[in-house]
């Protein structure tokens, strides 16, 4: 009631936003790995933040001095090559605390994204607590990051669809509501990570780009 009495109409803050997507090995079989178990590395983490308005790629690449030869600079991204996941995951904590993002949002994230990053840091000993301001992060319905907004782009599509649609893949909702799907890449994601790294960058980018088109 006292800023109701003292003011006359009170300033809107910009609210800021960090897009995420990650990619992760999938192992000998193939498989998309298991959010809750978290066994496979996390090899990209790719962001877009609002303010800065730059995509920032965070690669841990085990031959950083040979992948880093071959990687394209982009007046508009930046990608961020370590030699070990755990310092990868750790400069990805550094990267929310200096931005300060309001909100964190990715595709599928609550089921995949958020869990995954949460259960690998702890496999890692790493404290996915870092995350949140106010010191902690976990999952009860849905992922939480105390002090911060963890949302799911795909739940927020699913909420304005006046029709049930036949798929909620990233793929096919830019296909159908954009004409251009994700980025196309043959062969096994694996190799693709080993062998050709700024095929497998594009490909993690493509993702976020297609959530931004989606806005």
């Amino acid at each position: 009631r006292f800023l109701i009495d003292s003011f006359d109409k009170l300033g809107e803050e910009p609210i800021r936003c960090l897009f995420i997507d990650i990619e992760c090995k999938r192992g000998p079989k193939g498989q998309f790995p298991v959010a809750v178990l978290a066994e496979n590395p996390i090899t990209v983490i790719g962001c877009w933040d609002n303010f800065i308005k730059r995509y920032v790629q965070f690669f841990y690449c085990p031959n950083m001095k040979k992948t880093m030869g071959t990687l394209t600079s982009f007046p508009d991204r930046s990608i961020y090559c370590y030699s070990t996941e755990e310092e990868m995951l750790r400069k990805f904590i550094e990267f929310v605390k200096d931005t300060d993002p309001d909100i964190i949002l990715g595709w599928n994230s609550w089921r995949f994204d958020f869990p995954y990053i949460f259960n690998r840091m702890k496999k890692l000993g790493i404290d996915p607590n870092e995350l949140s301001p106010l010191g902690e992060v976990g999952e009860k319905f849905n992922p939480y990051c105390r002090g911060r907004v963890l949302l799911d782009y795909l739940r927020l599509y699913e909420n304005v669809q006046d029709t049930s649609k036949s798929s909620f893949a990233l793929d096919y909702i830019l296909q159908e509501e954009l004409g251009v799907g994700k980025v196309k890449l043959e062969g096994d994601m694996d190799e693709i990570y080993d062998k050709e790294p700024q095929a497998y960058l594009d490909y993690n980018l493509r993702d976020i780009q297609g959530m931004l088109e989606l806005e």
